[in-house]
């Protein structure tokens, strides 16, 4: 049996001027990354947020930046679908991503 190593990356992702009713979707998205196993040894468990923080912009609309690990493919897919939203509805979506 042969088994395929997944490739552990973090990801910065930043969102801005997002309408708010679109938060619900992007927390979906965030949602299907893999949560299990982690690889505690790329990241600080104690400073890691474990919820998303929202920030609210004067002109009603929201963003937010936020630190997440996961499998490289997984977070290829997350950055395209996170993509297509922020494209149909008009606000900024940015994923930096750096192999673990």
């Amino acid at each position: 049996m042969t088994t395929a190593l997944c490739t552990t990356a973090s990801a910065v992702i930043e969102i801005d001027r997002m309408p708010a009713h679109l938060r619900g979707d992007v927390e979906k998205l965030l949602l299907e990354l893999p949560q299990d196993p982690y690889d505690y040894s790329v990241f600080d468990i104690w400073d890691t947020a474990w919820f998303t923080r929202w920030r609210r912009n004067a002109d009603g609309t929201i963003g937010c930046r936020e630190l997440v690990y996961a499998p490289a493919a997984d977070l290829a897919c997350f950055r395209r679908c996170l993509g297509e939203l922020a494209q149909r509805s008009g606000f900024v979506a940015e994923i930096t991503t750096k192999a673990a």
